[in-house]
Order: C-alpha cells, then structure tokens, then sequence
C-alpha cells in the first residue's frame, strides 16, 4: 500500500490533508478495489496505453531507467502462457523510448549500464544470438555487434566504453583492450597489455615486467574510475590492474615477484583533475595517497586518523566512526571538519551516511532507546527534527529526498526538510551496498529503494514521490 498526502487547497478544516492509498499486492482496501486497474494515476508502458508487471527494472539515471515484461503481461494481465519477453528503456513518465523484439529468454538484458553523457549500452539475450547495443538517451541505437566470447564491452564512464578482443590468428593469440564512441569508432588503438612495464606503489619506483590481463567472459568484473581510467579484475581472485586508456597504460597492478606482494591501492575516491585518493597498505600501516595518472603515489600528510576497509569518501567527506561510537565527518588529509557535540553526551548513538549534492542521512539513537532518523548538511546543520521508527535511512542522489526504511514494514520518503512525500507498505528486506549506497533485498519482489529522479524504485514498480503516479503494477 502506498499513501501520498493531498497536495490540493481542500481539508476538513482542522489542517489535517487527505491521502491516496492504493493496495501494492494485488489484495485492495475496500474502498479502492475497484478502481485500482484503472486507476488516473497510473502510468503506463507501451503504444496502446497498457499498464504491465515490470522485472529486472533499474533505478533512473539521467531520467531514463531499463526495465523488462512479459508478453503475458501485456495480453493476460500477469498469467504467463509463454516465455515471449522483452526489454524497454522508459522516462519518468513510463514513455517507451525503444523496445527489444521478444525473446524467449527469461533474462532479456543480462547487461545493463546506467546512462552518462547520454548513452549507455545493454547486452540483449535474443532467441539466435547474444547482441550488445548503444542506445542514446532519445532511444536511437548507436551501435550493436553480437556478442561473443572474443568481443566483449567491459564497462562505460563518460560517454566511451572499454572493448575486449581477442585476436587469433597465425602471428598473434593474445587479447586486446581499446576504447570507442557510442557509434563504435576507435578512441584508442587498440592494444595488448601482457608484459606490460608498471609502476609499482613502492617507495623505490621499482618497475617490473608483468604477465596479467588475459580475459574470460564469465570471470572478470570492471569498473571506470574518472578520466579514461579502468581497474579490471577477474570475479573470483585478488589479482586487478587500473589501466589509463588515454596514455594506454597500466599505472598500478596487483604484482607477486616470489617473496613480497604489492597490491593495488584501496580507491576512496574517482579520478578528478588527475588525481585519484587511495588507500595504501604500508609498515607503519594504512596511509591516505594521490595517485596520479600516470602510476606515482604521493603520501598525504597528515594523517591524523585509522580508516577502516569500509570507508567511504564523498564529496571530499568520510564518516568516521570513533572506536565503539559516534563519529566525525574527516576531509582527505585527516582533518575533522564535521562533528556533532550535541549528540556526544553519553545518551546518544549516531552515524552518518556520505553526502549527496551537499546532504547526508543520520541515524541516532535516542535517550529512550528508539532508532530516529535526519539529515545534516556540509556546516553540519541538522535538517529537521529527528523522526523515530525507522531502521535506517538514505538520501537520494540529488540530495532531495530523505528515504526512512522500517525493515518488514514501510518506506517513506520525506524532502530534505523533513516533509513526509510519500509512503510504501511491503516486505522490506535489509541488504545494503555499501558501494551503490543503496539496500537491495533478498526477495526479489523487493529492490533497490533510492529515489532516482523523483521516482522510488521498488521491483517491479515505481512511485514518483511528487504526484503519488505509478509506472508498472504493484505486486
């Protein structure tokens, strides 16, 4: 069930504004079930103004979002008679911008990217062959080659997508890396990286010869780090390189030369002005560094306090915790700019969560023992009142929209002052990402709660927390 306040003129006279409640599980409330097929709110998929059960969805990103449905769906209202998919990429309104042809894959896209600069790129599972395509943010396909265990598109950042190829013939066995355009035009020529020099994160600059990167489709993982840069590792095993596709280089690898191990440094951060802020392991223990584009790492100083593993920048900003409670928010050289002494009284317990566009999400703990939820900003300013009963909390990534989670409960999501938008009952399950800062669930009738472009994603449906419209059915 999920209730938006009135936003119209209209009370009772008393201040108190009337909801919206619509059953999300197929069972109405009395007084809505019969209007809930057809209810004014609902947004719908499609050229013939169907409304559908939505699978495998995506949060929004720069206001599109891919999702998946039945052929089933579409004809017989949810009773599958037959493995007849497809995919589609829709805007916040639930307006098809492209469609796949039906597929008797139950998993249509087994990839999908977000969008940057416009594009972004999915590997369509079709009933012949596997085939990647680009898509531009209007529905435009840019480019589409099948997909292959000697072609593969490892990840996108900023508009390019790194390419994998192995090239086979009577000279050459080997596997090259390159980036293109959105069309498939060559950034960089494309380039084989075994026996290349690196630079490792030493004191001394050692450089070695290293046999690393050959690739298997199904074992490795990618991920773009800002500026044409890439680390690329395999799926089970610690052995990653970071590639710099622009000067077609390895700047730093994980390397074993018989009796010490030099690994790749822990990111806090993406590159930005051609400076990434690592982790480093060292003698005298974790240090904060820049590593630069071209491999070198220089040591921050000072380092006034011990990051755990799970230490997250954002916003040139981590949470750190104290030992056993309570924190501060620290900058990249160690220093406190963000403390909150109201809350170090002996009754409280908090922790916050990284900003987004200048907002994080707090937690504290009460006198009375009761979990409450806000919001801070970068003076360290709370937002509004703490709310209590929630288990945890998010904010959006446009730093909007405050979401509360009541585990096996609810969601709510509130605006960054405290104003409650808009309210979800369901079987909330807690899984969190820390890397996607997002909760995941361990039923797949529960996803992703972020409020993406105005719109709570959940499964198979999503609320735009404005208007209380719905794109797909609710379970």
């Amino acid at each position: 069930v999920y209730t938006v306040p009135d936003t119209s003129d209209e009370s009772d006279g008393t201040g108190a504004q009337d909801s919206v409640v619509m059953d999300a599980d197929d069972t109405a409330s009395e007084d809505t079930s019969s209007d809930i097929a057809h209810d004014t709110n609902i947004s719908y998929i499609g050229d013939i103004g169907e409304n559908l059960r939505l699978h495998d969805s995506t949060d929004f990103s720069e206001n599109i979002a891919w999702v998946e449905f039945s052929e089933a769906d579409r004809s017989n209202w949810g009773i599958s008679f037959s493995c007849n998919n497809r995919a589609a990429l829709i805007d916040t309104t639930g307006k098809t911008l492209w469609e796949s042809e039906l597929t008797e894959s139950d998993l249509v896209l087994t990839q999908k990217s977000d969008f940057q600069n416009g594009v972004a790129y999915i590997t369509f599972s079709g009933n012949e062959q596997n085939l990647y395509y680009i898509i531009d943010s209007d529905g435009n396909v840019t480019f589409t080659k099948e997909a292959t265990d000697d072609f593969i598109i490892l990840a996108s950042g900023d508009g390019s997508f790194l390419v994998a190829e192995h090239i086979s013939n009577f000279d050459t066995d080997e596997w090259q890396l390159w980036t293109m355009d959105k069309n498939g035009q060559m950034i960089s020529t494309p380039q084989s990286y075994d026996k290349t020099p690196v630079t490792l994160a030493t004191a001394d600059g050692q450089e070695l010869d290293h046999n690393f990167i050959t690739i298997d489709k199904e074992l490795y993982r990618c991920k773009y780090l800002g500026e044409n840069i890439y680390q690329l590792w395999p799926n089970e095993g610690w052995e990653s390189v970071v590639l710099n596709m622009e000067s077609q280089q390895t700047i730093c690898s994980d390397f074993y030369n018989g009796t010490t191990y030099t690994e790749v440094p822990y990111f806090l951060t993406d590159f930005e002005n051609g400076i990434a802020y690592v982790m480093v392991n060292s003698v005298d223990g974790a240090m904060i560094c820049e590593l630069h584009t071209d491999g070198t790492i220089t040591p921050v100083s000072p380092n006034t306090f011990i990051l755990s593993p799970n230490t997250y920048f954002s916003e040139g900003l981590a949470f750190v915790e104290y030992e056993g409670s309570n924190g501060v928010f620290c900058n990249l050289q160690g220093e406190i700019v963000i403390d909150f002494p109201q809350y170090n009284d002996g009754k409280h317990i908090y922790t916050c969560g990284p900003f987004q566009n200048g907002y994080a999400a707090m937690k504290v703990m009460g006198a009375d023992g009761l979990m409450y939820i806000t919001a801070v900003n970068k003076n360290g300013e709370i937002m509004f009142d703490p709310i209590f009963g929630f288990d945890d909390v998010l904010v959006s990534p446009d730093g909007k929209y405050v979401t509360g989670i009541t585990f096996g409960q609810s969601i709510t999501v509130f605006t960054i002052d405290g104003t409650p938008k808009v309210t979800v009952q369901g079987d909330i399950h807690e899984t969190y990402d820390q890397s996607l800062d997002q909760y995941t669930s361990d039923n797949p009738d529960m996803q992703t709660y972020r409020v993406c472009n105005g719109l709570l994603h959940i499964s198979d449906f999503y609320v735009n927390v404005e208007d209380g419209s719905v794109i797909g059915l609710p379970k």
